[in-house]
């Protein structure tokens, strides 16, 4: 079964869009790279690496929508992914990225990470990261929610849920804002500048290029959604592999080549409709009206 999506018409496969590229870029081999060009290079590098393996699985990108100038990969698989009862990490960094993001959709995103060794919870957003450090101060105990009531369905919904869990097992960690580059996918803020987190969540599932960043880094898959978003062939999505050394190709490729990782999959929660597939970090639409429970991690400990 395959989503009712077409390629728009006119559009360019992956391999034309490449040659034009290249037609582009006039090659020096004796000038040294700027910074930014060698961030770009290896953006460049990241992308061909991404978007060669999914030519390779489906013979040529569906593209759902264009957003900027970047373009959205909705997938050819399609898999129905099944309500799921979940942690309450998951729980509160979710509920604590939207509470956040719905005062100022401008964040374009927010991501949150707790750490129980350190008890703390990392917080970023894609752009307008002082306003996100506005927002943010003390412990959870102490962030600002605004009235549930002014904010129908699921964000009044969250909001209320993260009322009863300021006074919870997490009520007394430590609230730290992350910053990185602007427009630089929120999640991989976060895994640049901590080293250890427990869960890292929030109002959006990780995009396929976080997903692969993030594995990349050695993150455990248990770690976050396992269900990658759609694949966005922005700079700013890819914008996380610009640092670093070594060859970024072979690494990008030997993850996305890793068996049972379904980069090519286009999930679908159950009872959600396919226009809002990558709009929310979910397993599925609601979530079970049940007391909050602590994970295994924190039972037998006083909160």
């Amino acid at each position: 079964m395959r989503p009712t999506l077409s390629v728009p018409a006119g559009a360019a496969t992956i391999q034309m869009a490449a040659r034009t590229r290249k037609k582009k870029v006039r090659k020096d081999v004796l000038r040294i790279l700027t910074p930014r060009e060698q961030r770009q290079r290896r953006i460049d590098i990241v992308r061909q690496a991404i978007e060669a393996y999914l030519v390779e699985q489906m013979g040529h990108l569906v593209y759902k929508k264009a957003i900027h100038r970047s373009k959205l990969f909705a997938g050819v698989k399609l898999r129905i992914v099944h309500p799921v009862r979940m942690s309450s990490e998951r729980l509160v960094v979710r509920h604590i990225a939207t509470a956040l993001l719905a005062q100022d959709p401008g964040m374009t995103e927010v991501q949150a990470a707790i750490s129980h060794s350190s008890r703390t919870i990392y917080i970023a957003s894609n752009s307008k990261q002082s306003v996100l450090e506005g927002l943010v101060a003390g412990d959870l105990s102490g962030l600002g929610v605004p009235a549930p009531l002014g904010y129908p369905g699921r964000v009044g919904r969250h909001m209320t849920k993260l009322l009863r869990e300021k006074a919870g097992p997490y009520a007394s960690y430590k609230l730290v804002v992350i910053k990185g580059l602007e427009g630089q996918h929120a999640e991989t803020k976060i895994v640049d500048a901590v080293a250890d987190f427990d869960y890292i969540g929030g109002t959006r599932r990780p995009c396929l290029a976080c997903s692969v960043y993030m594995l990349q880094k050695g993150v455990d898959p248990s770690k976050f959604n396992p269900h990658p978003g759609a694949y966005w062939n922005s700079n700013q999505a890819l914008l996380s592999f610009g640092s670093g050394s070594g060859d970024v190709g072979a690494a990008v490729s030997g993850v996305v080549r890793r068996p049972g990782i379904p980069f090519d999959t286009h999930f679908v929660s159950e009872g959600l409709a396919p226009s809002r597939i990558y709009d929310y970090d979910t397993d599925s639409e609601t979530e079970e009206e049940v007391p909050l429970r602590r994970s295994s991690r924190l039972r037998g400990r006083k909160g």
